[in-house]
Parts: C-alpha cells; structure tokens; sequence
C-alpha cells in the first residue's frame, strides 16, 4: 500500500503500525462499527453497540461468570458477539475459539429474555443516547415498532440466528481455517474473522485495513431477519389518533387532510405494527417528496430523509425550513437536528394561527419541490417504496 501526494509526486509506502493495546482496538470497533463488514466498511450491515465487556452467566439466576468484549445488534435484529485479541497474545490460536463457543453458547440460553435491550438501553442512558433512535437509525425507518425489533432479537438469540466475529490486528492462519470451518457447518450461526491492520501515513494520517476471513463456496447461505410491518388503512389511522393523539387533534387532522387534498397530495403511512405515522406526499417528476411524518403525538420533521433528494440535499435550504418551522411558538427545532429526524407535539397544530402558520411552510415546501427541475428528482419510487426500503 502506498500513498502518493499529488502535489509532490512522492510515492511512500504504508508503514504498518502495531496497536498500543487491545483496548485501542476494541474502543475501535466501538465507536466505529462499520469496521465489521471488513472492506464493506460503507455497506453492508449497520450495527448498534449493545455494551462493551457484556457479562455472560453460566447457568439461570447466577453472577456473570464471562465477559465478551463488545455485544452489537444489526438492522435485521441480529446479535453480533465480538472478541478481540492482539497477534501478540498467544491465546488468539485456540484459546479464544473455545472461550468465544463459551460465550455464544450461554448467551443464547440466558439472553433471550429482554436482556439485551436493557443493557442496551442502559447503555444509551449512560451516554445521552436515545435508545429508539439509534435502533431506527441502524433499521434506516423512522416508524419503527421497537418492541417487535427487540422481540425479534430474542427470537434470533433461541434460534442461535447469531454472529460470530474474532477480531485481530494480524489474523493467524489456524484461526481463519477454523472460522471457515465453523462457518461452513452451522447453518445459523455465523462465524466471521475479522483483520484490521493499521498503516501510518507519512504525515501521521491513520489507515485502517480491515479484512474478512470464513466465508467459503461451501458457506450455507442464511436467512436475514425481517421486521413485522403492516398496511394500515386511514380509518385505522384515525382510531389510533382518537385514542393516541391529544383531545380534539382528530378534528383538526381532518381538516389539514382536507387542505392537503385540494392540493393534489397523496397520503401514505408507516409500517409500524402498533403505531404509524400519515405521510402527506407530493408526487414530483419520478419521486413522491414529503416534509412531515404525522403521529398521533407529534409531528416529524424527515431532514435525514430530505438531505438526499434534491433541492433539500442543500443545507441552507434545509436550515432555511427550520428557521420557518421555529418560528411557530412551541416548535423548537435545535440546529444539531438537522441531519436527523427530530420532532415537535401535535398540541401545536391545536392552535388555528400556530396550524396556519404549518400548512403555510407545507405550501412553500411544496412550491420548492415542484420547482425542482424533473431530471434531478431520481428514479420512479413511490412513497411507499422509499418507507419499506
């Protein structure tokens, strides 16, 4: 590996650097867990951090007897167990590979009864996360039913539906055979060796190589989880607003429903198992474009879901909706939102001038959208579409 400054036209190799400790390693693979899918690190699967040294009882009712360095979950509710080992530490031969069956083994008998949302939830609360937000994020929707996720993960847990992953600075070749071994005769666990080399730039810049070892031609392929999901229909909608949303929001919805429909919009909604949001979209060009996700509750602004879709992948013009939108009195959308999802009460929508101050940011959202020329506005996906992906 070399890199080479364009400006110079010096060619430098890569020096490979060794880590200081493990612990640098695993607080890697912590704050920065795209580094699991190996070279994929872009694609692949997205991972939410459980905890790190998770404990592990041996047997019902008693003290952790383990703890396994880091505990992920994915997008498709499946558990991620990982142990990392330094090259240097002679354990990482054959120690490990019974200590990690240890792991999996007891974990999948004493975890599958609510345990992991907890800890991960107390996780969130330790560092300021909000627990449902960071499982959204990871499933990539914003209607998630979250109990049927975590329901999901302890299904998966009984199933031994689980992920394996020995992790190393320099992978040994006993492991990589024995992880492809494992890996190639479970049908639903899978085992994974994962290398993250590092290089030093010559100006100091950290590289990170990370490589997957265990997938073989003979491999079983296996089954991704998927989340319930429901079609609702609006008289269903409305029910869970009467019995949900604030006394007397049900009128007021429909009336907004009313003025959204003399505007051509065509209404969506979520896929969520118990609660579902109403999407007033506007079909422009090849795409249907939407500002707001109405929940019973509250009122969601979707920016993560605009800054991609032209016009609104320009940041002033996102930050110039969330200028409009504070100036209703009771909304106040804080500017390290933007890229987020974040949310304001339907009480608002209560007050006739706050709702007319709304539907009047609708209406210059909807102009700014129509004015965008078709030819930026992507390939034909429905609201619809774009809500199951």
């Amino acid at each position: 590996m070399f890199v080479i400054n364009d400006a110079t036209g010096e060619l430098s190799p890569l020096e490979e650097s060794a880590y200081g400790s493990e612990s640098e390693l695993q607080e890697l693979i912590a704050r920065y867990p795209q580094i699991l899918n190996g070279g994929d690190g872009n694609g692949g699967r997205a991972y939410a951090l459980v905890r790190r040294e998770h404990g592990i009882a041996d047997s019902a009712g008693a003290g952790d007897r383990w703890s396994v360095d880091h505990v992920f979950v994915d997008q498709n509710s499946v558990p991620s167990f990982v142990e990392v080992k330094r090259a240097t530490d002679t354990r990482i031969r054959r120690e490990v590979v019974g200590q990690m069956l240890d792991y999996a083994a007891n974990a999948v008998e004493y975890f599958a009864d609510g345990r992991l949302r907890a800890s991960f939830e107390a996780r969130c609360s330790e560092s300021g996360d909000d627990p449902v937000r960071v499982i959204e994020d990871i499933v990539g929707t914003d209607d998630l039913d979250v109990d049927a996720y975590w329901a999901e993960v302890d299904k998966n847990l009984r199933r031994g539906r689980i992920r394996l992953v020995f992790c190393s600075d320099r992978m040994p070749s006993e492991l990589r055979r024995i992880a492809e071994f494992l890996n190639s005769q479970t049908l639903e666990t899978e085992v994974v060796a994962l290398e993250v080399a590092q290089h030093l730039t010559p100006a100091g810049l950290r590289v990170l190589a990370p490589r997957i070892f265990g997938e073989t031609l003979q491999t079983p392929k296996r089954e991704t989880s998927s989340q319930v999901r429901r079609t609702w229909t609006m008289d269903e909608y409305f029910d869970l607003v009467g019995d949900a949303g604030p006394a007397g929001f049900r009128a007021v919805l429909e009336e907004m429903l009313v003025h959204w429909r003399t505007r051509g919009r065509r209404f969506a909604f979520g896929n969520g198992t118990k609660v579902t949001a109403l999407y007033a979209t506007i079909d422009h060009g090849k795409q249907s474009f939407w500002m707001t996700a109405v929940y019973p509750d509250c009122v969601e602004i979707a920016f993560k879901w605009l800054k991609i879709r032209p016009p609104f992948d320009k940041l002033a013009l996102r930050e110039e909706l969330r200028t409009r939108l504070n100036r209703i009195e009771g909304v106040n959308l804080a500017a390290d939102r933007i890229g987020k999802y974040p949310r304001f009460p339907t009480e608002v929508l209560l007050d006739p001038v706050r709702r007319a101050q709304f539907l009047e940011i609708e209406e210059w959202f909807e102009g700014t959208t129509r004015a965008t020329p078709i030819e930026l506005t992507g390939p034909l996906v429905t609201a619809e579409e774009d809500l199951a992906a």
